[in-house]
């Protein structure tokens, strides 16, 4: 998967590869844009943050992740953890591919370099300098590519057209352009967790409670969805009786809503459930059907297997890894 998707290994909605002319620009642009910028002290590169059966994670690979997923300065800290995490996941997955003997091509390799390179260049640096002043060196930016590349090879060889033929059956709406109008109910926790988090757990189970009556109500039809979001919603549409308008499934609507959205009958009030915005109910009042065929979709279908072929093996590997965090 490429270094900038939604998994361990980052990346566009590709099958497993970099995006040429996206990710290699985004790339380009955020180096050239660190080192021409007039930083604080900069971190030490060569620190050991963390090893991986016994190879090291240095401080540089954690400022390069942060760089080529656009995650600014300050909010580093808070998303370190998860950079080291998916940098320990990017090494075993190196180790496997290794093992399976499956490397990615040179010329592609030379391919995505070559497309960082000439935006350096244009920017008036020298590639060298910009990878030194971020204590890389050339060969580290190289690895960097491979391994998306060598895993979009893996990841075509492993999975068959069954499975894509069995995985569009399943989860058809999800890709093929249908579209659900809904409304959603949300309320929001106001104090903190111990550990930083929104809300406390006795805060979010009163909310599901009282939002569980709320539900009641409407089933009832004591009273409209579209009434209860105007009294109760702390959303923005509460004002329009909670109506998110009409959608597509991963497009507008945060994926934990679509999923509940998508699952719904037209007429369909959900079960009251929580994302990390609050406690919801949702209910569809209209399905469009999409028209799109397996082929047209084919890429976006292969893109989802691929990330869960990624956590499945991913999760292999980590089962009998030796990790050490300093």
């Amino acid at each position: 998967m490429d270094f900038i998707s939604r998994n361990d290994a980052g990346g566009s909605r590709r099958v497993g590869g970099l995006n040429r002319g996206f990710a290699c620009r985004i790339v380009g642009l955020f180096l050239v844009g660190m080192v021409s910028s007039s930083q604080a002290e900069a971190p030490k590169f060569d620190a050991t943050v963390a090893t991986v059966n016994g190879v090291a994670i240095k401080e540089s690979e954690v400022q390069f992740a942060a760089l080529i997923r656009g995650i600014p300065e300050a909010e580093l800290s808070r998303v370190r953890e998860q950079l080291v995490d998916q940098l320990v996941s990017q090494k075993l997955m190196g180790e496997f591919l290794k093992k399976q003997k499956v490397e990615a091509a040179v010329n592609e390799i030379d391919d995505r370099l070559a497309v960082i390179n000439d935006q350096i260049r244009q920017a008036g640096r020298e590639p060298a300098e910009v990878f030194a002043k971020l204590g890389l060196q050339e060969k580290d930016v190289r690895r960097t590519l491979a391994l998306p590349l060598a895993w979009k090879q893996y990841a075509r060889k492993s999975i068959t057209d069954a499975q894509v033929d069995e995985y569009f059956r399943l989860h058809r709406p999800h890709f093929d352009g249908t579209r659900v109008h809904a409304r959603q109910i949300v309320l929001i926790p106001k104090s903190s967790g111990s550990d930083g988090s929104m809300g406390s757990e006795a805060e979010w189970k009163q909310l599901e409670e009282q939002l569980a009556q709320i539900r009641k109500q409407i089933v009832a039809k004591e009273i409209s969805f579209a009434e209860a979001a105007r009294k109760h919603s702390q959303s923005p549409t509460a004002a329009q009786g909670g109506d998110l308008g009409s959608f597509p499934y991963g497009l507008q609507v945060a994926r934990e809503i679509a999923d509940v959205a998508f699952a719904l009958k037209e007429g369909e009030v959900s079960e009251v459930f929580r994302t990390r915005f609050g406690v919801h109910l949702v209910l569809v009042s209209k399905i469009e059907p999409g028209q799109f065929s397996l082929g047209d979709v084919r890429s976006e279908l292969l893109h989802d297997l691929s990330d869960q072929l990624w956590k499945s093996v991913t999760e292999e590997l980590h089962k009998t890894a030796k990790v050490e965090r300093r």
